[in-house]
């Protein structure tokens, strides 16, 4: 099922999370240093996940996250984009 994705920077903390689909309760595991993944309390699937210390990160080096994704637009726009002219 697809599901979109919502993006909240918490300039206070410093803290980036980005959520897959409408928020739920989620089990919070750490990846990495000061990298969670959000998980489904049951199934495990992916819900989302939450980067402290975000710009601090940002600037000290560039990371890759140990999650997978794969992206689409939603079936209207795709359809609108292929009939615009490019």
């Amino acid at each position: 099922m697809e599901k979109g994705l919502t993006i909240h920077y918490y300039e206070e903390g410093d803290e980036l999370n980005v959520l897959v689909g409408k928020p739920t309760d989620a089990l919070y595991v750490e990846l990495t240093d000061e990298v969670y993944v959000r998980l489904h309390p049951e199934t495990r699937e992916v819900l989302g996940f939450t980067i402290a210390n975000f710009r601090a990160r940002s600037r000290r080096r560039k990371a890759v996250l140990p999650i997978l994704g794969r992206f689409a637009l939603p079936r209207k726009t795709a359809q609108r984009l292929a009939m615009s002219p490019s």
